[in-house]
């Protein structure tokens, strides 16, 4: 049986997880659109949710072999698979995706990460992959880690 409650409301984005750099989507845009897509979904019935859940969860990509992970004005959660230090205040993680996804960006593009703060704080950021495009299963990026354990762009 499918979950009839109603979907948690997205979180709104702090003053600061905007970059300023005029991405596209931004995160307050992709916010606006989660807001209205909220709103949509809590005035279908339970059907109608579970009927739309599953078209969204069989879209896919034309142009490669595999699924595209993220989708514009989306936040999806993915699990940290690995670690490695870099240097002392650089990490490479792995992020797991499903065995026959990719990520879905294309050259020049960064996703923003949203990282959950025990306090129930959300931290924002834009990062850019270092792993193939096209690969499948995973993705990996940079995350300079400072002195307060905040995560920050590893690049300036």
């Amino acid at each position: 049986m499918d979950d009839e409650r109603l979907p948690d409301p997205p979180a709104k984005p702090l003053p600061g997880d905007c970059c300023g750099n005029g991405c596209t989507p931004c995160v307050l845009d992709i916010y606006q659109k989660e807001l209205a897509q909220w709103q949509t979904l809590c005035n279908m019935t339970p059907q109608e949710r579970a009927d739309w859940r599953r078209s969204e969860s069989q879209k896919s990509s034309p142009k490669c072999v595999g699924k595209a992970a993220l989708h514009p004005g989306k936040y999806k959660t993915f699990r940290i698979t690995k670690a490695d230090r870099v240097t002392e205040c650089v990490y490479k993680y792995t992020f797991g995706l499903q065995p026959d996804e990719f990520l879905g960006l294309k050259a020049g593009q960064h996703a923003m990460l949203r990282l959950w703060e025990e306090e129930g704080v959300a931290i924002t950021r834009p990062y850019t992959p270092i792993s193939p495009l096209a690969q499948l299963g995973s993705f990996e990026v940079l995350i300079k880690i400072d002195i307060r354990g905040w995560t920050i762009n590893a690049a300036p």
